[in-house]
C-alpha cells in the first residue's frame, strides 16, 4: 500500500555548483551533476550566463588567437589583437599593423606583458617585439630595434611584468633561467639592474623547466612544471623588488603550473592551473608538502580529463572582478570552466559551472568588461544570446533518495519556481535509478513582475524591477528508488534563474 504524498523542496537548486566527484546519493541536494552555460548569480541562484556579441563589425574571418588592452600614461586606451600572421588595432574596426622584424610570423601563440606604456611580445622561435606610442606615433618593432634598447633581449617564450620589470623565461636550451630587464625599462638588457636568475641548483629533483612567472604579496614566484620557487628581496619589498638582495624563501615540490596563461591575480590570492587541478598560491604556501586541497576538487577528474585532451600552451584564463569569476578556457574542447570567486565551500573548493560550445580562442578582462577573441574578431560578454543565436542551459540534480534508498518512489508532481524567462520553454526530464531520462515534460513560462530589494554586494544595495517570477506545477510520472530531475531551456535573449524545485512523491513497498 502506498503511503501519503511526500515533498522534497530544493531551495536555490544548484547554488553549490557542479560536483561530479562525490557519490551522487550522498551529495547535498544543492549540488548538481549538470550545470551547463550557467553561473551562480549575486543572489546565490543558478542562472543563465550572459552570451557574447561581436564588437567587430567587418565580419571577415580574421581568426584571432589573442588580444590585450593597453592604457597609456595619458589615459588613451588601445586594443591590440592578433591572428597567426597579423596584428590588429581596434575593436569595431580592425586595422592591420605590421611589426618591423626579419621574421615571417606564422604562429599567434604570443606571451604578452604590459610595462608602463609598452606592450611586449615573446614567442619561441621569434624575435621579441615591442609596441608603443611613446614618440607620438606607433612604434612596433623588435626590442633590439627600438631606439632606446640596450643589449639583446632574451628570445624566450614566457614573459611577465612584475614589480616594475620585464621577466622572461623559456629560452631554448636554457629552460631554468629567468632573465629580468632594468627597472621600468623593458628594452634595457645590458644597463642598470638587469640580470638573470638560474634555478639549476634550486630545482634538483629531475628535469624541470620554468612555465610561469608572477608576483604576489612582495614575493617573486617562479612556477615550474613540477616545482614552485619563491624569492623575496632583502628589504621586504619597498615598492620595488631589489634584485641585488634576492633570497630564496621556499621551494614547493610536487606541484607546478602548466602554463603562464592560467596564472591570475584573484583579489588577495593567486590562481594557477597545475597538472592536478586549479590551485591557489596562498593555500599552497600554507599547506606545502601536506596533502593539498584542490580549488577544483568538485570537478577534479573532469578537469584532468580536459587537460589530457588539450595542448597546454593554448589553455587560456581570465579573472573578472566585475563578475567575480575565474574562467578557464580549453579551446580544443570548446569548453570554459567558470569558478565563482565570491566565497569558498566548506571543502575548500570553489563553486564551479561549465560553459559548452564556446568558440573563443582567448580572453581578456578590461575595466568592467570581458572580451573574447575568435574567428570574426573581438567579442564582448554581454546580452543573453551568442551573437544573435539562442543557447541551451542544462541543470541536473544528483540522484535523490528522500532519506531512504530502499523505498520505491512514485513521482507524482513537480513544481519549479523560476525568475525571469517570460515566454521561454522549459523541458523537465525525470530519471530513475541511474537510468537515462524517460519522458520530456514541456512548460512555457508566463511569469508575473517581481521586485527584489536588499540584494547587496560590497555594501551597495541593488533594486531590480525588470524580472518576472513563474511557478509551474504539473503532473509527471515514473518510479524508482532514486530520482533525478534534469531541466533544459533555450536562452532566447532574456535572463533565467532557478529559484526552487519541489518534488512530490508517494513511497511504495520496501525492496
Amino acid at each position: 500500500m502506498t503511503q501519503a504524498l511526500q515533498a522534497l523542496s530544493i531551495k536555490a537548486p544548484g547554488y553549490l555548483g557542479l560536483n561530479t566527484q562525490a557519490s551522487s546519493v550522498e551529495l547535498n541536494p544543492n549540488y548538481c551533476l549538470s550545470a551547463d552555460n550557467v553561473v551562480i548569480d549575486k543572489s546565490g541562484r543558478l542562472a543563465a550566463r550572459q552570451g557574447w556579441q561581436y564588437m567587430t563589425t567587418a565580419g571577415v574571418d580574421v581568426n584571432l588567437k589573442g588580444g590585450v588592452t593597453l592604457t597609456e600614461t595619458d589615459g588613451t586606451v588601445r586594443h591590440v589583437s592578433w591572428s597567426d600572421t597579423t596584428f590588429y588595432e581596434g575593436c569595431e574596426t580592425l586595422t592591420a599593423i605590421t611589426p618591423t622584424t626579419t621574421d615571417t610570423i606564422e604562429d599567434g601563440n604570443w606571451s604578452v606583458a604590459v610595462l608602463n606604456d609598452h606592450l611586449f611580445f615573446f614567442q619561441d622561435g621569434y624575435l621579441p617585439l615591442v609596441y608603443t606610442y611613446e614618440s607620438g606615433s606607433l612604434e612596433f618593432e623588435t626590442i633590439d630595434g627600438h631606439p632606446h634598447s640596450t643589449g639583446t633581449a632574451p628570445a624566450g617564450s614566457i614573459c611577465a611584468s612584475v614589480y616594475g620589470r620585464l621577466w622572461v623565461a623559456g629560452v631554448t636550451d636554457d629552460k631554468l633561467t629567468l632573465h629580468f630587464s632594468d627597472l621600468l625599462e623593458g628594452v634595457h638588457w645590458n644597463t642598470g639592474t638587469y640580470g638573470s636568475l638560474t634555478l639549476t641548483s634550486v630545482v634538483i629533483d629531475g628535469d624541470d623547466e620554468i612555465t610561469g612567472i608572477a608576483g604576489h604579496n612582495g614575493y617573486l614566484i617562479i612556477f615550474c612544471k613540477n616545482n614552485i620557487v619563491v624569492y623575496q628581496d632583502g628589504d621586504n619589498y619597498q615598492s620595488t623588488m631589489n634584485v641585488t638582495t634576492l633570497t630564496l624563501v621556499d621551494v614547493i615540490k610536487g606541484v607546478g603550473c602548466v602554463s603562464q596563461e592560467t596564472i591570475q591575480n584573484v583579489g588577495d590570492d593567486l590562481f594557477f592551473l597545475s597538472r592536478t587541478g586549479l590551485r591557489s598560491f596562498g593555500r599552497t604556501v600554507q599547506e606545502k608538502s601536506q596533502p593539498l586541497r584542490d580549488m577544483s576538487l568538485n570537478v577534479h577528474d573532469d578537469l584532468i580529463n580536459a587537460l589530457d585532451q588539450q595542448d597546454h600552451k593554448y589553455i587560456r584564463s581570465v579573472y573578472s572582478p566585475e563578475y567575480a569569476y575565474y574562467l578557464l578556457l580549453f579551446p580544443e574542447l570548446q569548453t570554459i570552466y567558470c569558478f565563482d570567486t565570491r566565497s569558498q565551500l566548506d571543502t575548500g573548493g570553489l563553486r564551479v559551472t561549465r560553459w559548452t560550445k564556446q568558440t573563443h580562442e582567448a580572453m581578456c578582462a578590461y575595466d568592467q568588461d570581458v572580451y573574447f577573441f575568435q574567428t570574426q574578431g573581438v567579442a564582448k560578454y554581454a546580452g543573453f544570446q551568442d551573437n544573435g543565436d539562442d543557447y541551451e542551459i542544462k541543470y541536473a540534480t544528483n540522484f535523490l533518495d528522500f532519506g531512504d534508498s530502499s523505498l520505491t518512489k512514485i513521482l507524482k508532481k513537480i513544481s519549479i519556481t523560476t525568475v525571469g524567462g517570460v515566454g521561454q520553454r522549459l523541458v523537465v526530464r525525470p530519471a530513475f535509478d541511474y537510468k537515462t531520462y524517460t519522458d520530456d515534460y514541456l512548460y512555457t513560462l508566463t511569469g508575473s513582475p517581481v521586485y527584489e530589494y536588499g540584494v547587496a554586494e560590497y555594501n551597495v544595495a541593488e533594486f531590480s524591477s525588470g524580472l518576472a517570477t513563474d511557478s509551474t506545477r504539473a503532473s509527471v510520472g515514473g518510479s524508482g528508488n532514486l530520482i533525478q530531475i534534469q531541466i533544459v531551456a533555450d536562452i532566447t535573449g532574456f535572463e533565467l534563474a532557478l529559484q526552487k524545485i519541489d518534488l512530490f512523491v508517494k513511497t511504495g513497498r520496501i525492496i
